[in-house]
């Protein structure tokens, strides 16, 4: 088994300088990578204080100067706001300078500002990810890359320099290729109206996902995907509440033993 931290950036309240933000992170990286962790997944936001990391590869560079073994992962590049051979280029690049210790991982994104801000329809998120993804991933393993597509054409392009196959091989997040759930050599199950990642064979859990998100749906107004059965969700709400009651059940019984045992009450969380 192998242990990985996904990295945010936050910036709550904006209580410390941003600089702060970054320095703490990074001397996290380089503890993880003493410690034996086996990667650190950077996430990419934009326009928001909950993560400042706009460019995962720039931050990536500087935590592959500062570590020897630890592996680079993205979490993730949002797809549909890159052209795709910059995108090719930035990975790449950052893959060679790290001795071949990425993990690349791509997304859709869910953020309607970023979408707003940059210029792209959210209809378009789920073609330009698959279009940005697939041309990544030929233009790291063709000498030259021609490609015919619904937002981008090429032909007979040079796209250096060239990742390594562990680059090419990491898994992808926040959407679905049609015709099956394996993309880069590493099969992954995706919500595709979400950024979650659900481990491969689990469709149980990517099902309950999909319903789940069917309820935002519905719960913003907007139409609910006709092959999801809404009777289903009402199921997954109920069985929902039970599974929170069981848990605040669980503290309660914790808390009891706790202040038997010490003769002080402990602080729990009970939600």
């Amino acid at each position: 088994m192998k242990f990985g931290v996904l990295q945010f950036f936050s910036w709550p309240e904006r209580r410390v300088d941003l600089r702060t933000v970054y320095a703490r992170a990074l001397e996290r990286i380089e503890i993880m990578d003493r410690t034996g962790y086996d990667a650190v997944w950077l996430a990419e936001h934009h326009f928001s204080g909950f993560s400042v990391c706009p460019s995962v590869h720039m931050v990536g560079t500087l935590a592959a100067a500062r570590t020897k073994r630890l592996r680079i992962g993205t979490a993730v590049s949002l797809a549909p706001f890159y052209h795709p051979l910059r995108l090719a280029e930035e990975v790449a690049l950052l893959d060679v300078l790290s001795g071949g210790r990425v993990n690349w991982g791509a997304g859709r994104g869910f953020a309607r500002v970023e979408f707003t801000a940059f210029g792209v329809p959210p209809e378009e998120s789920v073609s330009r990810f698959h279009e940005t993804v697939k041309i990544v991933l030929k233009a790291w393993t063709e000498a030259k890359l021609t490609f015919a597509g619904k937002h981008f054409h090429f032909e007979d392009v040079e796209v250096l320099p060239q990742t390594s196959a562990a680059a090419a091989s990491a898994g992808m997040g926040g959407g679905e290729f049609e015709g099956g759930d394996r993309l880069g050599g590493r099969p992954r199950l995706f919500d595709p109206d979400g950024p979650a990642l659900v481990g491969p064979g689990d469709r149980r859990q990517a099902a309950l996902l999909r319903r789940q998100t069917d309820r935002r749906r519905v719960l913003r107004g907007r139409p609910r995907r006709p092959d999801r059965p809404l009777g289903g969700d009402r199921a997954d709400c109920r069985q929902s509440k039970g599974r929170r009651a069981q848990r605040r059940r669980m503290d309660r019984q914790l808390l009891s033993r706790h202040r038997a045992s010490t003769g002080h009450a402990a602080q729990f969380l009970v939600g």
